[in-house]
Formats: C-alpha cells, structure tokens, sequence
C-alpha cells in the first residue's frame, strides 16, 4: 500500500473520495426523496382507483333500488283502489334513496374528474418539495376518504331498510301466485278435484 500512496497526491486522492461520497450521498438522498414521492402518488392514485369502483358499485346499487321501486310500484297498482300504507311508505323511502344515491353519483362523477386532474397536475408539479407536495395529496387522500364515507353511509342506510322491510318481502312471480297474496287463486283450487 505504501507503494502505491507514494506516488499519488494523497490530498487530492483524499478530497475526490470524500467529493465521490457526498455525491453518493446526495444521490441517495434525492432517490430516496423520489422514491417518497412515487409511493405518495401511488397510494393516492391506488384510493383514487378504489373510489371509481365504489363509485360503479353504487351505480349497480341504483339499479337494484329502480327495480325494487319498479315492483313495489306494481304491488301498489295492484292494490287499487285500497293502499297499503306500508307499501306507500317503503316506496316513499326507496324514491328518496334513489335521488340521494343519483345526486351521490353526480358529485361522486364530478369529483372523480376533478381529482384525476389533480393527479395529473401533482405527477407534473416536479418543482414541488416534497413538503408541499405530500400536504397537497393528504388535502386530496381526506376528499376522496371523505366521499367514500358518504357511500359507505348510504350504502349501510340501503342495507337497514332492506333488514326493516323484510315483512314486504321482494317476492318473486312465483311467490305471487300463493294463496295468501291471491285469494281467488286459494277459491278456484278449492273447486277444482283434487
């Protein structure tokens, strides 16, 4: 080793390592901050995906309330003249969940377009420090959190009236055709030979 030391300038060796270091060092540092920042936007983009099924769920849920408001609706007609009150009041509910859930899914459509555009305006901000930047996709992880609390509630509100209204039963056709819904069906079995 001391062959070798003798004819460098140990000095200058001395300095170029140390400057190889903090290059190295820095390097690491500015990766590591990349690396921070890609995971922030990740995981931001990977609520962001997760709010957009949430949001073609509710559309599948609003589906399934227009038809069982569609069959409580021919329940009803089938009743005419009498109501049934309970009846009148299930379909009252449904149609008030309805345009709760249809002005859930305009907002919920809206933001979604709006924070895809945050998105991208945050994946090309390169010039933000990574201070900015992070308070920037928390501000924007809390609004989406926040919209998908409110599905979360309308969908436990669908499920405690489905539980409540179990007595109405969303019947079948051939369910319909029992003695108890129609009393003639119940008549003309008994004329007929058995």
């Amino acid at each position: 080793m001391n062959a070798i030391t003798r004819y460098l300038p140990l000095p200058q060796v001395s300095k170029a390592l140390t400057d190889l270091q903090m290059g190295a060092r820095a390097q690491m540092q500015a990766g590591s901050e990349r690396l921070v920042q890609a995971r922030t936007l990740y995981v931001l983009a990977a609520q962001l995906e997760s709010f957009e099924s949430g949001l073609q769920h509710s559309k599948l849920q609003l589906t399934e309330v227009v038809a069982k408001k569609i069959h409580l609706r021919f329940r009803l007609a089938a009743l005419k003249p009498e109501t049934d009150f309970n009846l009148q009041q299930a379909y009252n509910e449904l149609h008030l969940y309805e345009m709760r859930l249809l002005a859930y899914l305009r907002k919920g459509g809206q933001a979604l377009k709006n924070y895809h555009e945050r998105l991208q305006d945050l994946r090309a901000q390169t010039e933000l420090d990574n201070e900015e930047r992070a308070v920037q996709a928390a501000e924007l992880a809390k609004k989406i959190q926040w919209l998908q609390d409110e599905r979360f509630a309308l969908e436990k509100e669908l499920l405690k009236f489905t539980e409540t209204k179990q007595e109405l039963k969303f019947t079948t056709p051939a369910e319909l055709d029992s003695t108890k819904s129609n009393p003639w069906l119940g008549r003309i079995r008994s004329w007929l030979p058995a």
